[in-house]
């Protein structure tokens, strides 16, 4: 796959009886090492976030940078403790993976998250992850 891509990300959110989906199409890199990287840009409330994937054999971590700070690490059937900073200061967060599924080939490449967020108060919420991305042909 080339460096450039395109990159479409869905996130659906289940969290008090309540659904919400969030959508972003951008343009980023691929790398691939020891690990697919993926990078990409994405603005929250016209505040840039600066987002790198990287997926390996045993998990993904996903680190996002700007407006948002957190480092998410997902190992699929296992509980892990991932960051998420805000202005008040850095909460701890548990993530209990569901399922990761990953699927590439020569010109694009899926992956899908199903996780659980919870903080010491309890469940947050269910969250599906998506993002596609395709090489760009110019």
């Amino acid at each position: 796959m080339k460096e450039n891509i395109t990159v479409n990300v869905k996130q659906v959110v289940k969290q008090n009886g309540e659904k919400s989906t969030f959508q972003t199409n951008t343009r980023g890199t691929y790398h691939k090492r020891n690990s697919d990287i993926i990078r990409y840009e994405e603005k929250i409330d016209n505040q840039s976030v600066k987002n790198m994937l990287k997926i390996e054999h045993n998990g993904v971590k996903i680190h996002r940078t700007g407006a948002v700070k957190t480092v998410f690490h997902f190992v699929e059937g296992q509980e892990t403790i991932s960051y998420y900073d805000t202005d008040a200061g850095r909460m701890t967060m548990n993530v209990n993976t569901l399922s990761i599924k990953h699927f590439v080939d020569n010109e694009q490449g899926k992956l899908k998250i199903h996780y659980q967020l919870s903080d010491q108060t309890g469940l947050l919420g269910t969250y599906q992850f998506q993002i596609n991305y395709k090489e760009i042909n110019e």
